[in-house]
């Protein structure tokens, strides 16, 4: 069923209008292009001079949409849980300026949460850039309209979009669930303080934070307006496992396929981790091996056929297994170098070509 598309999350006004719109926006934003090398290249943007493709790069879940069938590996369909008890679970929260990283959790204890940005906050803005024309394809009135007249009967009776007018309904239901997954991480005072040291929430040009009057406020009209319909599917689910997440990532992708986020840095963290893994799956052939030799040492295995071949192709598993995952781990190793020359050499040669020029 569509959604009404004009309709605000809220209308409570936390913090004071800008009179400059474009201060509701960053400073700048990063995004990447695609070269005809088909690697990608970061630039620097101005948002205010496009907010339209800022808001297609700030609100992005691309990533995580292309493995949205198997989000339920990594995480369970529930509200998120509060700052306060993230924080009694030891939990450290680390600011990460994506979208696509918001809530996601790591082994090693971090939780990956993204900055309430400014311009979320001005029903203004929603108004302007997140809120479709009236008779935009994701609106209830138009199948409506369509079911009772011909299209040119509904086109003489009722105003057209403007030019290049785009619907923003996926941008609509990334921002509703951004926004709702701090109604549900900010419940309480002990979590409004949290948010407040953490730097999550946006502050006055005074740099005065926002008052906890206004953030109830705030919180009960966007759980009033809340519909699992209404938001991205990303965000009917809570905290998402980032070691589950690389996994299903390269799994989905390809084998020797960079993680969704968290790679190694360096070749000696890389390493370190594989050989960690082949390590441990050797210790256990080697005590399978073990076993093995103490049931032939006994007459009534020695004698076992069965018994005897499970132990030959053991034997060869032991022998093979480890030097085929290590041939593996220093073939990646090879790919990822090759790749890194290839970048170092393509920037040195743009490098000497510019200052020649």
């Amino acid at each position: 069923m569509k959604q009404d598309h004009t309709q605000l999350p809220f209308t409570t006004r936390v913090l004071k209008e800008q009179s400059d719109p474009s201060d509701l926006l960053p400073a700048s934003y990063h995004f990447y292009e695609q070269v005809i090398s088909g690697r990608r290249r970061r630039r620097v943007a101005d948002p205010s001079q496009n907010v339209a493709a800022f808001l297609d790069t700030e609100l992005s879940l691309q990533q995580l949409e292309s493995i949205d069938k198997h989000l339920w590996l990594a995480g369970a369909k529930r509200p998120p849980t509060q700052l306060h008890l993230q924080v009694a679970i030891g939990r450290n929260i680390v600011l990460a300026d994506r979208i696509d990283l918001h809530l996601l959790w790591s082994g090693d204890g971090k939780l990956f949460v993204k900055p309430l940005s400014r311009f979320l906050l001005s029903p203004d803005f929603w108004q302007t850039h997140l809120t479709c024309h009236d008779y935009c394809s994701c609106s209830d009135r138009v199948g409506s309209v369509l079911s009772m007249e011909s299209q040119p009967a509904m086109e003489s009776r009722y105003p057209l979009p403007p030019p290049n007018t785009t619907c923003k309904e996926r941008l609509r239901k990334v921002a509703r669930g951004f926004l709702y997954t701090y109604a549900c991480l900010i419940s309480t005072e002990s979590d409004f303080s949290i948010a407040i040291e953490k730097r999550l929430l946006p502050r006055e040009t005074d740099d005065s934070p926002i008052k906890w009057a206004q953030w109830q406020r705030l919180v009960r009209e966007i759980i009033a307006q809340h519909g699992s319909s209404k938001v991205h599917p990303r965000f009917v689910r809570a905290e998402l496992r980032l070691s589950r997440i690389n996994v299903i990532h390269r799994t989905k992708q390809f084998l020797f396929s960079e993680a969704y986020f968290g790679g190694w840095n360096n070749y000696s963290s890389f390493f370190r981790d594989n050989l960690a893994w082949i390590a441990a799956i050797t210790a256990y052939l080697v005590l399978i091996l073990t076993a093995m030799q103490v049931g032939l040492a006994t007459e009534r295995l020695q004698a076992n056929t069965a018994f005897q071949q499970a132990s030959y192709a053991f034997t060869l598993l032991a022998i093979l297994g480890p030097v085929c995952m290590v041939s593996l781990v220093a073939l990646r190793a090879l790919i990822e170098l090759i790749k890194d020359l290839r970048v170092i050499f393509r920037q040195e040669k743009k490098h000497v070509n510019t200052s020649t020029a």
